[in-house]
């Protein structure tokens, strides 16, 4: 119910405001978010005891990474994982290389709903003033999740709840660090393991042992009773996406947890808004215009592009309802290999149709279709040339997965000069 009524709320500004709409609850949403994350950033740093010691104590804690990670090529959380191919200790570095960095911080940048924002902007000059702080947001949202996950470790490490277990492996006797076997008190002076839900196991974890005592378990067998602190994971009871929220309610102030909960829906709303909009434009220009009928103003019909909004809603809806997250996250990664970088201008387009009159930008009447063909249109000077070997590939390849002509190099027009074949400034491109 949650989910429906979040997304009717989304739908409700979405389908009469527009794009206007959009822009101005992503204002208000984007400086929720960056006060959540600079607050979060800010608490972390300061309670381990600033950045240096923070990262120097991450480092050390090195030889408590999980077995199943260190089997992927884990070697610790201020290091890369190992690279190589073709075993499984080199899977962790495709994981973090293709789904990481080159998914989440290059790849978003080609998702339709942020290629509506590149599409707005009238000139150079102002795609330029915009470059900076786009950057720094995208290195605040991504980076800081990033880096206070891996923190989080050091802050459970020092003042998690203690945990008891039994020695199965030392990990260092120097550092009094040891693999563990969790147990629990089933009656006074009696231990027993505590059973792994999903493996039917006991539990294991990493611990800093802080201190020792004799104890007897159910079997009344005599063993050595360990206490101390583990790693985020292990609090987290063994799922990663639990690792933040457990480290906001076990750390940070109550009254911050309004505000997190505040920036994970500007966060939602604002993807969603943004895809919705996308959804309805490329219905109305690329479906019902170009292949139903254009409407006497030569603008796309209104009704059909707010009716798309709502079957787009409709559709993600049921999918959130009746789809497994391994499918939803294997959708997602197949969708960012798509946004490859954006192609090259192409004004002479049929589908990019923005013409001089006023308006919030040319984006308003382009549609999905008018991306992949004009968003390089933001720079007068002419495009580098490259070796002939790598410019034929880069041609052919344009050529067959977004259906341009493969010309040469040309000067590419500012984004206000892209017009459709029809207008007469478009009348003297090649």
């Amino acid at each position: 119910m949650a989910l429906l009524i979040f997304s009717l709320i989304t739908a409700a500004y979405v389908i009469p405001g527009g794009l206007k709409a959009v822009m101005y609850t992503d204002t208000l949403q984007g400086l929720i978010m960056i006060f959540g994350m600079l607050f979060l950033l800010w608490f972390t740093y300061d309670s381990l005891g600033g950045v240096t010691q923070a990262h120097l104590a991450l480092t050390d804690m090195a030889n408590m990474v999980p077995k199943p990670l260190q089997e992927m090529g884990h070697k610790g959380w201020t290091a890369m994982p190992e690279f190589g191919w073709g075993a499984k200790t080199y899977e962790l570095w495709w994981t973090v290389v293709t789904a990481i960095i080159l998914g989440v911080g290059i790849g978003v940048l080609a998702q339709p709903q942020l290629i509506v924002r590149f599409m707005t902007v009238r000139s150079r000059r102002e795609l330029d003033r915009a470059v900076p702080t786009g950057a720094l947001f995208i290195i605040l949202m991504t980076g800081a999740p990033f880096i206070i996950g891996s923190l989080s470790n050091v802050w459970f490490a020092q003042n998690g709840p203690l945990l008891t277990g039994k020695v199965v492996k030392e990990i260092s006797a120097e550092q009094n660090r040891a693999m563990v076997q969790i147990v629990k008190e089933v009656t006074p002076g009696r231990w027993e393991a505590v059973i792994n839900a999903k493996t039917g196991k006991p539990t294991m974890a990493p611990l800093i042992i802080s201190e020792r005592l004799p104890a007897v378990d159910v079997q009344g067998q005599p063993f050595e009773r360990v206490s101390g602190r583990s790693i985020a994971v292990v609090y987290a009871k063994g799922q990663a996406d639990q690792i933040i929220p457990n480290y906001i309610t076990s750390a940070l102030p109550r009254w911050f947890g309004m505000i997190f909960f505040l920036t994970l829906l500007s966060a939602a709303m604002s993807t969603m808004s943004s895809q919705f909009h996308t959804l309805g434009t490329a219905a109305g220009r690329d479906l019902w215009e170009q292949v139903v009928k254009r409407t006497k103003d030569g603008q796309p019909s209104l009704i059909v592009m707010r009716l798309a909004i709502v079957a787009g809603l409709l559709v993600s809806v049921t999918l959130a309802y009746t789809v497994r997250d391994e499918y939803v996250i294997a959708a997602s990664r197949r969708f960012s290999s798509v946004c490859a970088p954006p192609p090259s201008c192409r004004p002479t387009s049929a589908a990019c149709s923005a013409s001089a009159s006023p308006g919030p930008g040319p984006l308003l009447r382009c549609s999905s279709a008018c991306l992949r063909h004009c968003s390089g249109c933001c720079s007068s000077r002419p495009r580098r040339r490259v070796p002939s070997v790598w410019s034929r590939w880069l041609r052919g390849a344009r050529a067959a997965w977004w259906r341009i002509p493969s010309t040469g190099p040309r000067s590419t027009p500012s984004l206000s000069r892209c017009r459709c074949p029809s207008s007469p400034s478009s009348s003297s491109a090649p």
